[in-house]
């Protein structure tokens, strides 16, 4: 049930259900409490998670664009769902592996929190592309 439903006694089907997309470098917890008030759901992230997708956020870092590049990217994931269970929206993680298993990893803290593992296979990043993450 969405926090409009829970708020509204309605069902689920009767409001549009509302996400606030990811955005590098910019998407943490503190910005999902910001947007609460106006989404059902929120995407934090992205956030890369294996040593080839890391190399590359850190090629983008270089080149000027914001990227989460935590020392510990699963507890990063873990602490940034934590920081939301009191906040009336629906928390979700954009992440990045050229890898399956730390996504299976990311996937297990996020079911275990309830929240959405958003796998990013859509960014166009050329640095991201070329050790094959992204489109």
């Amino acid at each position: 049930m969405t926090r409009r439903a829970d708020a509204a006694g309605a069902s689920a089907g009767d409001d549009p259900f509302l996400v606030a997309a990811s955005l590098s470098g910019a998407a943490d917890s503190e910005w999902a409490r910001a947007a609460a008030e106006h989404v059902d759901a929120a995407l934090l992230g992205g956030v890369a998670l294996d040593p080839a997708s890391r190399a590359a956020a850190r090629d983008l870092v270089a080149r000027g664009r914001s990227e989460f590049l935590p020392t510990d990217p699963l507890g990063f994931v873990a602490d940034q769902i934590d920081a939301l269970a009191e906040v009336p929206v629906r928390p979700g993680v954009n992440v990045r592996s050229a890898a399956p298993e730390p996504v299976r990893e990311a996937a297990r803290i996020c079911a275990d929190r309830g929240a959405v593992c958003e796998v990013n296979a859509h960014c166009r990043q050329p640095e991201l592309r070329a050790v094959g993450c992204g489109e």
